[in-house]
């Protein structure tokens, strides 16, 4: 393991003055906690977004046709690897011949809510663009991304308003509509073109499913090219137990909504 003093000096000059102290040792223990992981099942890469370095993890994908590349995106409670939601998709869609990067978001703080993670737009909006990049510099013209939580409304929010033209489509998993978000903030999603997926569990938080109703309305309302609903039977928020129906449900829609990516030549 790196020296923690090196490390954090490093770490806190990268950042600069945005993140608090408290953000710089939570995400220092992540990194450390992450690259030091025996049974990790994934590589990980450095990638930058405005002067801040941070992780994620690349899972090539195992078998099949190549489909593309997948970015995933962590709720505020958690991380590149979490054993909710994250490590399933990304894993189980490598298997399905995607290639995964998961990327380790800004840590979130302890007592935050929602408002607080969605004040993280523009550096979690950086990080996205700089994974996105990653793929393409890799030969993955193929897009798509996953974003579990209150994060699903930042990656609606950024892809409403510039989306690379390889990105083709989007997944929302358990994501809330929060009351407090302003008709003016959501404004933008009506622009919005691409296919989108927003799936959750069917005994979800009762945000998810109160706002269930206001977040198919709202995208019904959008100009994406196809759009559906779905509830994984049977299965609670952080569907344990039911990683499998979460899995085989968004492979069959991203099956269904982009587009093969073709064989790189060796």
């Amino acid at each position: 393991m790196r020296s923690s003093l090196s490390a954090f000096a490093l770490f806190f000059a990268l950042i600069g003055p945005s993140a608090t102290f408290a953000e710089v040792l939570d995400e220092l223990a992540i990194d450390a906690a992450l690259s030091d992981a025996q049974e990790l099942k994934g590589r990980i890469v450095r990638l930058q977004a405005e002067g801040e370095e941070f992780i994620a993890i690349h899972q090539p994908r195992q078998q099949g046709e190549p489909r593309g590349g997948i970015v995933l995106l962590h709720d505020q409670a958690g991380n590149a690897n979490s054993l909710e939601v994250i490590r399933p998709l990304r894993l189980g869609l490598a298997d399905a011949g995607w290639d995964t990067l998961s990327l380790q978001l800004p840590a979130g703080y302890r007592d935050a809510n929602a408002g607080d993670w969605r004040d993280q737009q523009a550096r979690i909006n950086a990080r996205l663009q700089a994974g996105l990049v990653w793929l393409k510099d890799n030969n993955i013209e193929t897009q798509a991304v996953i974003a579990q939580g209150d994060t699903g409304i930042i990656l609606l929010l950024s892809a409403a308003t510039g989306a690379p033209p390889e990105l083709q489509a989007l997944v929302l998993v358990s994501t809330a509509l929060a009351d407090d978000i302003a008709a003016e903030t959501l404004a933008p999603v009506a622009e919005l073109t691409l296919p989108l997926l927003d799936i959750y569990a069917e005994r979800d938080i009762a945000g998810v499913i109160d706002s269930a109703t206001k977040r198919r309305q709202l995208l019904e309302n959008s100009q994406s090219r196809s759009f559906r609903q779905i509830t994984v039977a049977g299965a609670t928020s952080g569907y344990f137990g039911s990683d499998g129906g979460l899995l085989a449900s968004i492979r069959a829609w991203l099956a269904a909504n982009t587009s093969l990516q073709p064989a790189q030549p060796q």
